[in-house]
């Protein structure tokens, strides 16, 4: 585990041995966001699945692994975590290439807002879903350069039809550096839509550009 030492005292009842023994990510983090404590689940996970580990040390802000168009989501929720002083939990998906896989994550309050622990568990894993496109990569480029892909589901919008998201293994393994970061209708609806009867019909952006008033 790496820990800061003074977030040992935040910890309470959570024992730091236990925290690293589990299968599941778990991270700890200061008021501002910034990593206090990573366990080695955490450490494995990011190594098995083409994290930079060396870019993540103690003081690296969680937020700047969330896409432009989460980060409303996420950082509204943690400072009501921090505020209110009661947990948050939040289903999401992270799969890979050949699996789909769907996470729970457990955001706890510690010692009355001064750091938050988040757990992060597989909840379920299945063979990828549907079929794989047999389109080829250049089909989903659009005339401006980009690729479209969802931050969840992680499929290709097509570029000859913007209603329509596929399955790219190839864009899941090594993501092309000009990849616009959004939404599907789908994934919006189930994940973040809370119960609304609309959704937008296309939600995605370029980094430079804040779309998160569509969202609404």
């Amino acid at each position: 585990m790496i820990i800061s030492e003074r977030f040992l005292s935040l910890l309470g009842k959570h024992d730091p041995d236990d925290l690293d023994r589990q299968e599941g990510t778990i991270i700890g983090t200061w008021p501002d966001l910034t990593l206090a404590l990573m366990n080695d689940a955490w450490t494995k996970f990011a190594n098995e699945n083409g994290g930079d580990v060396d870019a993540w040390c103690l003081g690296s802000c969680i937020l700047h692994a969330v896409p432009k168009i989460l980060l409303s989501f996420y950082r509204e929720h943690f400072e009501m975590v921090l505020r209110e002083d009661r947990p948050w939990e939040h289903t999401y998906e992270c799969s890979s290439p050949d699996e789909q896989r769907l996470f729970h994550m457990m955001v706890f309050p510690l010692s009355a807002g001064q750091g938050l622990l988040m757990i992060h568990s597989l909840q379920k894993t299945s063979r990828l879903r549907g079929a794989t496109s047999t389109s080829t990569v250049d089909e989903y480029e659009y005339t401006d350069g980009l690729f479209h892909q969802c931050v969840h589901c992680r499929r290709v919008r097509r570029a000859d039809d913007i209603n329509v998201w596929d399955w790219l293994p190839e864009l899941v393994r090594l993501p092309r550096p000009n990849t616009s970061h959004g939404l599907c209708k789908p994934c919006y609806a189930f994940y973040y839509c809370d119960g609304r009867r609309t959704v937008p019909s296309i939600i995605s952006t370029v980094d430079p550009i804040d779309v998160q008033d569509d969202m609404t």
